[in-house]
């Protein structure tokens, strides 16, 4: 499956033992569903955690946060303010036609343009002066100044195919013909606020994916959510109840795994406020090591983990 990018900071509760490995297909149970099976109109982690199996980008990213080839092989700096990118040979998208630098521009210029987007992709475009074809499988990224990071900011814009997008609206991408991707699954039925049916896609670049049909079910309460697992409804559920974790990690027949999430969280005063001496002294007293409430070390920590649960029976 398509876990890059995972959700961040978010918890996975799966059941992938001798039962669930042997089967074709996956049932997950989401906390977040997607706003829109287009791409590029809202950057959430429902929309991310979609987007990732129905599509691929230039540059892919890992669980480590480290780059890697997508549909990009190789790219390279050529200038302080240009950088070329060369194109995977033979790629093509879920309705068989090939992916060419032309979709790459296309959906570059596009991700920055959606109408009515709630939280886009603006900003990791806002480098980009323009782009243009430089060959048959070469795109050229004119930068406004020196971006070393674009590599970097490439791996959120999700590629989409010119022909079966240009001229439609995010709502079209419900539909599997405007859907069309080049990632390791393909759109079968979309329900908002239901769930989303996939399929392997036999057109994958990469490597092929182990699940035959994938299906993301929105379950928004999280007790509904392990009760689901626990009655075998799904097979996987992200973010567990912190009051289910002790008892599912003394039950025998799933395993608790827990990893770093990266997901910045800040504490910012507002400073007209804390110009109240009673504020200040409150501050002071959550602060306190020996205040229970607020402990010093969990108002600044370095990291926090994303607790997982896997079926082992």
């Amino acid at each position: 499956m398509a876990w890059k990018w995972r959700s961040v900071a978010a918890a996975f509760l799966c059941c992938t033992a001798a039962s669930v490995a042997q089967a074709a297909d996956l049932r997950i149970g989401v906390s977040a569903f997607p706003l829109s099976v287009d791409p590029h109109f809202y950057n959430g982690v429902g929309d991310r955690n979609l987007s990732l199996h129905l599509f691929s980008r230039l540059v892919e990213q890992k669980g480590d946060l480290s780059l890697a080839p997508g549909l990009a092989t190789e790219w390279r700096p050529v200038s302080e303010t240009v950088w070329e990118f060369t194109l995977r040979e033979g790629v093509k998208w879920s309705d068989g036609q090939p992916v060419t630098p032309e979709d790459v521009i296309f959906s570059l210029t596009r991700s920055a343009n959606i109408p009515n987007s709630p939280l886009g992709y603006a900003p990791f475009t806002r480098d980009i002066a323009h782009a243009e074809v430089a060959g048959p499988r070469t795109v050229r990224i004119v930068t406004r100044q020196p971006s070393p990071v674009l590599p970097a900011n490439l791996s959120a814009i999700s590629i989409v195919a010119k022909h079966a997008v240009e001229s439609r609206e995010s709502g079209d991408f419900e539909s599997a013909a405007v859907s069309t991707g080049a990632g390791p699954y393909r759109l079968v039925s979309f329900g908002r606020n239901d769930r989303a049916v996939m399929e392997r896609n036999p057109s994958y670049w990469g490597e092929r994916p182990e699940w035959d049909r994938v299906e993301m079910r929105f379950i928004a309460n999280e007790g509904a959510r392990s009760a689901a697992l626990l009655a075998g409804d799904v097979d996987l559920i992200d973010s567990p109840s912190r009051n289910d974790l002790p008892r599912l990690r003394r039950d025998n027949r799933f395993r608790v795994v827990s990893v770093p999430g990266n997901r910045p969280i800040m504490l910012l005063p507002n400073f007209r406020a804390v110009r109240s001496r009673k504020l200040r002294l409150a501050v002071k007293l959550a602060r306190s090591p020996n205040n229970v409430t607020m402990p010093r070390d969990r108002i600044t920590r370095p990291f926090s983990t994303a607790p997982a649960v896997l079926r082992t029976v």
